[in-house]
């Protein structure tokens, strides 16, 4: 129990160090949850602060997006969207639309939380927003749990599998002389990022300190 706190206490500081450059002095992440592009073409976190609404999607089409919450002028949430709720805020500066996925009930209730978080530290309250012919507001803090398919669940067995043969294997030839377990293991996370979240962060934060330790050492020789 120890060992799992532990790591779930480190990729919370992980995914939350993200967002801390885009908050004032002083103010600190509350809560996070995933979040995408509508159109699935940038991916990342949601972010409330006790000031501010941080978006930070990456990917070929990612945006950052801070709105000061004292701002929002409009917001509404379709939480009924296949797939997790659509959250769109409009500001005097600035517009925001991301989808929060959810795949299981845990993922359901941060989400809940989330919204029902964001919309007490709204001074506006809902509404005026329209998508198609029908209202986008929230009316109330539900969030239903998109239900896999037969594709989807075989899918992620596929996932599963081929990710966790990859990784262990990459494991396994670590003694071994050469770089070639490091590909391995990544080419595995790879995988398992496409079902898994904490694959992906664990993947993120691996480039990351891939790209720092080599930043290091290219640096050395000239010091």
């Amino acid at each position: 129990m120890g060992i799992m706190r532990s790591l779930a206490e480190q990729r919370w500081k992980h995914i939350v160090s993200q967002a801390e450059p885009f908050l004032p002095e002083g103010d600190e992440v509350i809560l996070w949850v995933r979040a995408r592009h509508p159109g699935h073409r940038g991916e990342g976190f949601a972010y409330l602060s006790s000031t501010r609404f941080i978006s930070l999607l990456t990917g070929r089409n990612g945006s950052h997006k801070v709105v000061e919450l004292e701002n929002i002028e409009r917001w509404g949430a379709d939480h009924e969207a296949k797939g997790g709720p659509l959250l769109r805020i409009e500001s005097a500066d600035d517009e925001v639309v991301i989808k929060m996925p959810v795949a299981t009930p845990a993922t359901a209730m941060k989400v809940r939380d989330f919204l029902a978080n964001f919309s007490r530290s709204v001074p506006s309250p809902p509404g005026g927003l329209r998508r198609a012919d029908e209202e986008f507001v929230i009316d109330d803090v539900t969030v239903p749990v998109y239900r896999r398919s037969v594709a989807d669940q075989t899918k992620r067995i596929a996932v599963t599998t081929i990710g966790a043969i990859l990784v262990v294997a990459g494991i396994l030839i670590t003694p071994l002389p050469g770089p070639w377990s490091f590909p391995i293991i990544f080419a595995g996370l790879a995988v398992l990022s496409s079902e898994y979240d904490w694959a992906q962060d664990l993947r993120t934060w691996g480039k990351q300190k891939y790209t720092q330790t080599k930043n290091r050492l290219t640096r050395r020789p000239a010091e």
